[in-house]
């Protein structure tokens, strides 16, 4: 978030927010992780259950950042159109998004084999793949701004970012919502 404010990039907030439903979907799992285990003991589908509930979570904290991110980017835009461009630094936007975009590819790495095995997993790496993804549209978004002077495409990159958080989140709420409500076997 300082990122952001300094660099004066929508792109990079967009970066933030997933960060932080990525560190919150983080938590959930480890909670509703615990949750399944406890409930795998006393229930027969409790663990579950559990386990959707925590997908569940991540997936509305999916479209809460999306929705924020795509009302601010059709603001920028808006403005940038009355005359009011704003001074982005694209150098410190893409030494972030590189910075950025080590850690994410890393964990999604080491993430990627265990998506299989639970919905929590599976969210926390669609969390983390979807922001490297995010990091790699605000590196290149950097780049046009640093050759070409566009400050616009800073607001299209943050909205094509929040399309890739909507899409995650529908598709975790959906398997999520299918398993809790009818189908179990779905994870």
């Amino acid at each position: 978030v300082i990122g952001a404010y300094y660099s004066n990039s929508l792109a990079v907030l967009a970066d933030a927010g997933h960060l932080f439903v990525h560190n919150s979907s983080l938590f959930i799992a480890l909670i509703a992780s615990s949750l399944a285990i406890h409930f795998a003991k006393t229930y027969n589908d409790g663990h579950q259950r559990a386990e959707l509930f925590g997908g569940l979570v991540n997936g509305f904290l999916y479209l809460a950042i999306s929705l924020i991110i795509l009302y601010e980017g059709g603001e920028r835009y808006i403005h940038q159109h009355e005359g009011n461009e704003l001074a982005i630094n694209s150098y410190l936007m893409s030494v972030i998004a590189a910075i950025g975009f080590l850690f994410h590819g890393a964990a999604a790495w080491v993430l990627y084999k265990g998506r299989k095995d639970s919905v929590n997993v599976y969210a926390v790496f669609l969390h983390t793949f979807f922001d490297l993804l995010s990091t790699i549209v605000t590196f290149a978004t950097s780049i046009i701004i640093y050759a070409t002077g566009w400050t616009v495409v800073d607001s299209l990159s943050s909205v094509l970012i929040s399309i890739f958080v909507l899409f995650t989140g529908s598709k975790l709420l959906y398997k999520c919502i299918k398993g809790l409500f009818f189908n179990l076997s779905l994870i």
